[in-house]
């Protein structure tokens, strides 16, 4: 009897143990779908391409819904000053630059309105933008004689102990031309309109007419009045706007030490600096030479060599202003190349501020 019943509870035990191990491995919701996997994952992807398309309309809603768009970024500019004499100063220039063609990178902020489209392509803005520059060096044409005794004109860029600083603020509306009809990407625009210049220093003209006093005068009371006379003249001095200081010093220059006093207050202000022409200047005013046998002190030459230079100290108003410029339009960035600045008329000279910029920014649009 057992002999039986032992062979009897060994097959029940595994068949009942083979019907459990064979459900399990044939359980159906362990088994995928291909037709459903395959519509879940379409249905995925659709999904999150709907989602992308969603978040790419609110971002080009983004940039067309605003008003004032900021340019916040840094930049390499280029900034040169050009004076040419006109009427009876007529052929009298000067050119103030940069020692290289682009300086150190700089700070910079500028803002346009939003665009206000003509056609798909074409549309205005308004754009303001604000440069300062502080320009140590002038240049100018030389003629050099070749060993053959041939001659050729070459630029000379040089420390002539003069220097040129201040700011200009334009505000201009743009023409711009949008290569593919949207803020983003490649465009290019033409602004002109207004804008306010400061412009502060001296200038050494290259027909050497303001140097005549320090050579000409036979006394030193006739060359004090002369270097007067000629700064009130031939610079552009505005006693209400300008530097209240220099303006003072400058009506006082005849009275007693007021030519030391000047030398004295160019040197703090910067703007006499030691280059050959201003060393041999001071030494010939100094040294009591013909023809008026002249003996000043190192601080009255010092002086009367930083009024012999064109000296401005002035701010103009509504100066006409362009700005050419190509850029390209990200996302999050604006990478652009310009050029412009003001050229106005003032008290017999020309002036012609020009900037090229190359900067880089990342757009705030509010």
């Amino acid at each position: 009897m057992r002999s039986i019943l032992f062979p009897c509870v060994f097959v029940s035990f595994y068949l009942f143990a083979g019907s459990g191990l064979v459900a399990q491995a044939f359980d159906p919701t362990l088994i995928e779908d291909p037709e459903k996997t395959e519509r879940e994952k379409r249905e995925d992807a659709e999904r999150r391409q709907r989602e992308k398309e969603e978040r790419e309309a609110r971002r080009k809603e983004a940039m067309d819904d605003y008003w004032i768009r900021l340019n916040p970024g840094f930049l390499l500019s280029s900034t040169s000053l050009t004076i040419s004499g006109q009427g009876f100063r007529s052929g009298t220039d000067a050119t103030m630059v940069n020692r290289r063609s682009f300086g150190k990178p700089d700070w910079m902020l500028d803002m346009k309105t939003k665009d206000f489209p003509l056609t798909q392509h074409w549309g205005v803005h308004v754009l303001a933008h604000t440069r300062t520059f502080d320009l140590k060096y002038q240049s100018y044409k030389e003629t050099v004689t070749a060993d053959d005794g041939s001659e050729s004109s070459e630029t000379v860029v040089e420390d002539l102990g003069t220097r040129m600083r201040g700011y200009y603020a334009l505000t201009v509306p743009v023409v711009y031309y949008n290569v593919n009809g949207k803020e983003e990407g490649f465009r290019f625009g033409v602004g002109y309109g207004p804008s306010v210049v400061r412009l502060q220093g001296s200038a050494a003209l290259d027909s050497g007419l303001t140097l005549a006093p320090l050579f000409l005068a036979q006394d030193r009371d006739t060359m004090v009045r002369d270097l007067q006379l000629n700064t009130l003249v031939q610079g552009s001095i505005n006693f209400r706007e300008g530097d209240p200081v220099y303006g003072s010093l400058l009506l006082g220059l005849r009275d007693a030490g007021g030519l030391e006093r000047m030398g004295v207050y160019l040197m703090a202000r910067g703007d006499i600096k030691t280059d050959i022409t201003t060393l041999f200047l001071i030494h010939y005013l100094t040294s009591g030479q013909a023809p008026g046998n002249l003996l000043l002190t190192p601080l009255e030459a010092v002086g009367a060599v930083g009024l012999a230079n064109l000296n401005l100290d002035f701010r103009e108003d509504f100066a006409p202003s362009y700005f050419i410029h190509g850029e390209y339009v990200w996302k999050r960035a604006v990478i652009r190349l310009a050029l412009g600045g003001p050229i106005f008329s003032r008290g017999g000279f020309r002036y012609s501020l020009t900037g090229v910029i190359l900067s880089f920014s990342v757009p705030v649009r509010f």
